[in-house]
Formats: structure tokens, C-alpha cells, sequence
């Protein structure tokens, strides 16, 4: 018959020992406390993973889904089931980001705050045709809530595209960061991308790219594409393509205040122009009068385009060789993506003199730091 200390699995003090030596039990409850101690910090970083961005659970998908629908809307234009965003609501009215191929040649658009709900009528009141950006206005709010942006995104990030799929009604695909720093050419225009693993099919145009915080990062606007191989045409699998929030909201925000001052249609935005190649890493920076290449010494000047002397002040210029510090406040490095170069020009008035702060651009020339300030700059569409 098996014979145990009683007082030990009850817990209770056994008889001192003579030797005044650790009992074999008393080593395994330490081994057993110190195993549990480890466990129970492991279940808690598994928590916390879970309920931050790039987290692997499925009820993330499911939470963020619910969070973030009220803040997608679907769009109809001309014969078109798409969708949109909301980006503010003032004064009872609410605005929504979409993309303009949804709109195009349109005044008006049908908008939808949720499956199976009122169609409403809504104004396009300014329009992007480079970033594919337009902005509507309806009388309202209906329940929705404006997106909140999210963070420059990474390779590798979780996110779900949120839209109304095949026309469908609101739905969502999930997927990865696969690629930060792309030029696609679309529409005739090479623009800035975030391209992604989760689907954005027909109708998904306009509809938000989401962390599995809930806070959008792109304005989903291009399926899969195709290229050309020996034996013909062929997808790419898994990649579709959003315009980066930070373009789209300061195109947005651009329409807005252009349409209160003026309280009609703002149509073209016009901005200062930037273009890029999708066969080189080069930018073409034609509203600052040069074009600058991605090498390993940085973002380097490589070709000069200037006409009017004028328009820089104090007689600097840029120079072949010259390699970009700064854009304006945007610090140029090694994780420098093509958006955050647009987005950041995107902050400043084709003219100076109406806000009040030019942009600078500085350059190591040599051994020499030098600013490069813009009094006037060189108008997209003027």
C-alpha cells in the first residue's frame, strides 16, 4: 500500500528537519511555481499580439470588421457599384473619399451608409484624376463615423479591404502589406500604391484598407494585375493596390477648403507636379525643376529642369549630384517610400504667397549643406 505524508499534501508544516535541508517536495513546488510564473507571462504576450496591429487571431478580423463598417459607405455612379469612405462630417453634412474612376464625368453619385438601407443623393465637389482621389458631399450623417488615419504601414502588416464587394453590399477580404514603395501605372498615370494581399474586387473601389487596429492606411482601388509572359497574359496572384491615405486625405482636405471658400465645385485640384517611372527608381520632381534617382548614396539629383531663375530664391539652384536631406519636413532615409515624398509636397500651395510658407528642400552638395527655397513652384494641370 502506497503511504504519503499527509501534512505535505495538505500543505501543512511536516516535522523540521535535523538537517535543516530543502525537502525534495519543496524543490518541485518552486520547479512547478517558477514553470507557472513562465506561462502565465507567455498567455499574456499572446494577448497582446493579438489585440495589436499584425496580430494572428480571427476574432481581430471580426472585431475590426465591426468597428470600421459604419465608416464605409457604397457609391453608385453611372451604372457603377462602388464604394467610399467617410473622411469628416460638419454641419450635418458628410463628406466621403472615393476613388475618381467611381465618378467620373458625374456631378452626382447614389450613397449607401448600410446593406439595405436608403439610397442618397451626394455632390462630387473636387476631384484628383493623377491620385484617382474625389470627394463627395451628402446632407446627414446616418449613423457613420469618419475613418481615423493610421500609421505609415510595413511590409507585413495585417489588413483587412473593406467594400462593397461584386456589388454584393460591404463586406471584407484580409491580407498583408506585401509592398510599400510601388509606382503603378494605371488610367494613363503612374501613381503611388500600397500594394496588398487582400482582395479589392469590382465594387471595391473607394473602400478602405484597414489595420486590425481599425485605423486606414489606403483608398482600395486596383484588382490584380496582369503581365506578359512567353505563353501569354498572366495574373499576378494576390496583389491588389491602394492609393496611401496620406495622399487621398490631403487631397481630400484640399477639395474641402477650395469648396468652403469658394461654396461651389473646386473640379481639378491643382497641385505642384510629381511623377515617377515604374522601369526606373527615379522621381520627376517637375514642379521643383529636377529629377532625382534612388542610389545607395540616397535620393541623388540626376537631371535639371529649371526655366525661370526667379522662382528659387536666393539665387541657389539645384545641381546634378546634388543628394535630397529634406523635402520640406519629410527627412529623406533609407525607408523613404515614393508616398511619403507626395504626400508630404502635398502640404504646400502651388504659391507661397498664399499660405505663407514656402517649401524648402535640402541637399548635401559636396562637403556644403544647402536650402533650396520655393517661392513658386510649377502647377500639375495649370
Amino acid at each position: 500500500m502506497e503511504i504519503y505524508n499527509h501534512n505535505e499534501v495538505y500543505g501543512q508544516n511536516p516535522e523540521p528537519n535535523k538537517n535543516n535541508k530543502p525537502s525534495v517536495y519543496a524543490i518541485v513546488a518552486l520547479v512547478l511555481a517558477a514553470v507557472a510564473f513562465v506561462l502565465s507571462c507567455a498567455a499574456f504576450v499572446v494577448t497582446l499580439v493579438r489585440k495589436t496591429p499584425g496580430g494572428s487571431s480571427n476574432a481581430d478580423y471580426e472585431s475590426v470588421f465591426k468597428e470600421v463598417k459604419s465608416q464605409v459607405v457604397e457609391v453608385r455612379g453611372s451604372n457603377t457599384a462602388a464604394t467610399g469612405v467617410v473622411y469628416k462630417i460638419i454641419d450635418g453634412k458628410t463628406y466621403i473619399i472615393t476613388n475618381y474612376h467611381v465618378v467620373t464625368g458625374n456631378e452626382t453619385a447614389r450613397v449607401r451608409f448600410s446593406n439595405y438601407g436608403e439610397r442618397k443623393d451626394a455632390t462630387v465637389i473636387g476631384y484628383d484624376e493623377y491620385y484617382d482621389i474625389a470627394l463627395l458631399e451628402t446632407d446627414g450623417y446616418f449613423g457613420s463615423v469618419p475613418v481615423t488615419a493610421g500609421a505609415k504601414p510595413s511590409i507585413g502588416t495585417r489588413v483587412l479591404s473593406v467594400g462593397n464587394n461584386l456589388g454584393y453590399g460591404i463586406s471584407a477580404t484580409d491580407g498583408i502589406v506585401s509592398l510599400t514603395n510601388r509606382m503603378l501605372t494605371a488610367g494613363g498615370y503612374v501613381r503611388p500604391v500600397y500594394t496588398v494581399t487582400s482582395a479589392i474586387n469590382a465594387g471595391m473601389s473607394g473602400g478602405g484598407v484597414f489595420t486590425l487596429d481599425g485605423r486606414i492606411i489606403g483608398i482600395g482601388a486596383y484588382q490584380t494585375e496582369s503581365v506578359n509572359t512567353p505563353d501569354g497574359n498572366r495574373d499576378v496572384e494576390s496583389t491588389s493596390h491602394c492609393v496611401p491615405y496620406s495622399i487621398a486625405s490631403r487631397i481630400a482636405a484640399a477639395i474641402l477648403d477650395g469648396y468652403t471658400e469658394q461654396n461651389s465645385s473646386v473640379g481639378q485640384v491643382e497641385k505642384i507636379e510629381i511623377r515617377g517611372s515604374t522601369t526606373e527608381d527615379r522621381l520627376e520632381f517637375w514642379g521643383l525643376y529636377f529629377f532625382a534617382d534612388f542610389l545607395p548614396s540616397g535620393l541623388t539629383v540626376n537631371y535639371i529642369c529649371y526655366e525661370n531663375s526667379t522662382e528659387i530664391a536666393g539665387n541657389l539652384y539645384p545641381q546634378v549630384g546634388d543628394i535630397i536631406l529634406s523635402i520640406g519636413d519629410l527627412e529623406i532615409g533609407d525607408d523613404t517610400d515614393c508616398a511619403d515624398i507626395f504626400a508630404e509636397i502635398l502640404r504646400y500651395e502651388p504659391d507661397s504667397i498664399q499660405n505663407g510658407k514656402p517649401l524648402t528642400v535640402t541637399v548635401k552638395r559636396g562637403d556644403a549643406t544647402v536650402n533650396l527655397t520655393y517661392t513658386s513652384k510649377k502647377l500639375k494641370y495649370a
